[in-house]
């Protein structure tokens, strides 16, 4: 693909992840020079719209930026954390990270959501949460670097925690 048809996939793609907030794709129209993967994460994140965080953070803390995100789905249950907690115990800091993202994503989905993942093309993740619809439209524009987390994507760890 075409650097301008990355560009102008990249701005359907904003369209579908804040159909509210346009300056998103006008910004990554006007990217002449750099990543327009990379202006639409800062400008997601300088609106509040998703999630960065390294693969060192806490699980606390990244519970903490999910729920403070807009598109967090009221109805997303955490009675599974305490168990998660000892579960991954004997986890290398990056296993820990990435097993609690399928967990919130495979959680997400039994509500009709989507823990949807923005490849950053580094060692970060940048996440945010949407309807499973919208995923739907996203995945329909064949734009690479946008998935929807699950269990096992990562960890290869596929069972679920039990409430």
């Amino acid at each position: 693909m075409s650097p301008e048809n990355v560009r102008e996939a990249l701005v359907l793609a904003a369209g579908v992840l804040v159909p509210d907030q346009p300056s998103v794709g006008e910004g990554i129209r006007a990217v002449t020079d750099g990543d327009p993967r990379s202006a639409l994460i800062r400008m997601l994140t300088e609106r509040g719209a998703v999630a960065v965080f390294d693969w060192e953070e806490d699980p606390k803390q990244i519970r903490s930026l999910l729920e403070a995100l807009p598109s967090y789905p009221a109805n997303l249950s955490w009675g599974w954390y305490d168990r998660y907690e000892l579960e991954v115990d004997d986890l290398d800091q990056s296993e820990v990270v990435e097993r609690f993202l399928e967990v919130v994503g495979e959680r997400c989905s039994r509500v009709g959501g989507v823990l949807l993942s923005i490849d950053t093309g580094g060692d970060d993740y940048a996440v945010m949460f949407m309807v499973a619809e919208d995923y739907t439209r996203l995945s329909a524009l064949r734009v690479g670097g946008f998935e929807a987390v699950r269990l096992g994507q990562w960890s290869g760890i596929d069972d679920d925690i039990v409430d």
